[in-house]
Parts: structure tokens; C-alpha cells; sequence
């Protein structure tokens, strides 16, 4: 027979319980990397725009303590989500659509200086209001995209 122990978690009723770990934790941070641009400031202007210390949100991230539903609700407020999406982000629900997020505007930041670049020595046309296109390359048959 298998000895297991159950852990009782004594809580007040205005914290979600959800068992935060470390994986919990890490779910949460590629949500908010997801859903709060980096070129908004990052982590340390999310934290002032919901009110909180940067150190209170790391510390969730490496699962020390568990966030209040009025924080909960906070982050969602600064990230323009609902609440339940942070919770739900932090059960694991919408991670992929999350990390793709994150990747797309890590991408986006890598390439801006370079399509700058192009853009200044005419390779690029002038960027318009919505979304510039590039000119077909050369030799390339078709139009452009």
C-alpha cells in the first residue's frame, strides 16, 4: 500500500486556490508575456498598472504565494482580458495560443531594426499607416504578398 499524504491548504475566501507550483507559476508568466506586449514596458510596468510590486508578480511566477481574486483581477484590467482567462491561463487552458503570442512579438522586436535598415536604404517601401508590404524579391515570379 502506497503512504500518501494530503495537504490541507488553510486560505481566505478572497484568494483563489489553485494550488500554485512551479509549473502554475510558469503558466502564468507566458500568459502575461502573451497578453502584455513587452514594448509596453514589461513586467515592471504591468505591475504598476495593476497596482502591484514586480516583486509580488515574480514571486508568483516561482510559486511563492498565491495571487488574490482582486489581483486576479488587476492583471486582467492592465492585460485587457477577463479575470477568468488569468485564472484559466494558470490552470493551463489557452497556453499555446499564449506562447505563440509571445514568440510572434519576440519575432516582430528582432525584425524591426533590420526592417528599418532595409527600409532606409530603399529596399523596403515607406512604411504606410496599416502594415507596409514588401516588394517581391528578385527574380521572383507572381506577386507580391
Amino acid at each position: 500500500m502506497m503512504d500518501r499524504t494530503i495537504r490541507f491548504h488553510a486560505h481566505c475566501v478572497n484568494t483563489i486556490d489553485t494550488q500554485m507550483d512551479e509549473t502554475e507559476g510558469a503558466r502564468l508568466r507566458v500568459f502575461l508575456d502573451g497578453h502584455y506586449p513587452r514594448s509596453k514596458g514589461g513586467m515592471e510596468q504591468l505591475a504598476k498598472d495593476a497596482g502591484l510590486r514586480r516583486g509580488t508578480l515574480y514571486a508568483w511566477f516561482k510559486g511563492k504565494g498565491r495571487p488574490q481574486l482582486a489581483s486576479v483581477g488587476a492583471l486582467a484590467r492592465a492585460c485587457e482580458v477577463e479575470r477568468w482567462e488569468v485564472v484559466a491561463a494558470m490552470d493551463g487552458y489557452g497556453l499555446a495560443e499564449a506562447r505563440r503570442a509571445a514568440v510572434a512579438e519576440d519575432v516582430e522586436a528582432a525584425v524591426a531594426p533590420l526592417r528599418e535598415l532595409m527600409r532606409e536604404a530603399g529596399l523596403l517601401p515607406e512604411a504606410k499607416a496599416h502594415g507596409a508590404t514588401a516588394p517581391a524579391a528578385p527574380g521572383a515570379k507572381g506577386r507580391a504578398a
